[in-house]
């Protein structure tokens, strides 16, 4: 499965916007069909996010997390090798 994810540290439907967009065509590129989580407001510190944590409790090993930028994924390295460490891809568009 295709994940994108979004998020923005304030209420900012602009930069959300832009994320969804370079993600969205970068899907459209590959042809990946893709379900896109959206945690607006949220800090990028910890992966306690309302969308994050369904989004984590979806993706499985072999799955795919497709982010406009990796601090949009999360600040914290160690969070990232979490992710990582579940067998699950991170794709960078940007």
């Amino acid at each position: 499965m295709i994940y994108g994810y979004c998020r923005t540290a304030q209420d900012d439907d602009c930069g959300i916007q832009k994320q969804m967009n370079v993600i969205t065509e970068y899907c459209k590129e590959n042809n990946y069909e893709v379900e896109i989580h959206i945690d607006n407001g949220a800090s990028g510190l910890t992966l306690d996010r309302p969308e994050m944590k369904k989004l984590l409790s979806k993706a499985k090993e072999g799955d795919t997390i497709i982010v406009s930028d990796i601090a949009k994924l999360t600040r914290n390295i160690n969070d990232y090798k979490f992710i990582l460490s579940r067998g699950i891809k991170v794709v960078i568009c940007e």
